[in-house]
């Protein structure tokens, strides 16, 4: 322990190798996390593409299946569906959007997404066709790269949110420090601010795995951490 407090005091920089490191552990679990999801959702897909394939468009207009109505819930799991279907309905050049519920639609000219009442159409060009097959290794491969994109990109997002909450945790040191009469630059708070989030978060990743937690217990326990370090560092002048 008196190697963190003396990091706190006497370290170099604001601790951002930390939160390198706290955002690489976060992107790492929600990859992995969406790679679980991910294929257990892929019988789901693979169900789907037979029950809505073969489809073939031509000069803009859909040829197969023609003259058809399908409807396919989406599923999550063996459980439950959610109200979100994807719907071919071959025997209209066009829907009338006013009745359409949250869903997906292709008629024979245009795709419409309808969500919380906003409807998008998109006409339908050119040439396209998705014979009837086993598309388990196309959906494995988007799944993978998927991730990937998360793992990567992820990272720097969770770098940024990160950096911004560990100044906002290193304000509200001033608070906590007050009631033991302490003062710290803002390099030291930062470095105790991160720190003190790195550890929570630590503890409180396993922790969601048995029960969920509500983020304003997050807080409170970086607040009652950082209070604690405080209490137990030196007095130190600006």
């Amino acid at each position: 322990m008196q190697k963190i407090y003396q990091y706190i005091l006497n370290g170099k920089g604001i601790g951002l190798l930390f939160l390198l490191l706290l955002s690489l552990i976060m992107a790492i679990y929600f990859t992995i996390a969406i790679r679980s999801g991910g294929k257990s959702f892929i019988p789901f897909a693979q169900e789907a593409a037979d029950q809505i394939l073969p489809i073939k468009i031509e000069k803009g207009v859909v040829v197969t299946p023609a003259e058809t109505v399908k409807t396919f819930p989406i599923k999550f799991n063996k459980e439950g569906t959610i109200s979100y279907p994807l719907v071919i309905d071959t025997t209209q050049d066009t829907l009338d959007t006013t009745t359409l519920k949250p869903g997906i639609y292709l008629s024979k000219t245009s795709l419409y997404t309808v969500k919380d009442n906003e409807v998008r159409v998109m006409k339908l060009q050119d040439n396209l066709e998705i014979p009837q097959g086993d598309y388990t290794e196309f959906f494995q491969s988007v799944l993978n790269w998927f991730s990937l994109f998360v793992g990567l990109f992820g990272a720097l997002i969770l770098f940024a949110v990160y950096l911004l909450l560990g100044v906002f945790y290193a304000w509200c040191s001033y608070i906590v420090s007050a009631v033991f009469s302490k003062k710290y630059d803002f390099s030291q708070r930062m470095r105790l601010g991160i720190l003190s989030m790195q550890t929570v978060y630590l503890v409180f990743i396993p922790l969601n795995m048995v029960i969920a937690t509500p983020w304003f217990l997050f807080f409170i326990c970086v607040i009652l951490l950082q209070g604690l370090v405080i209490y137990r560092l030196p007095k130190q002048e600006n």
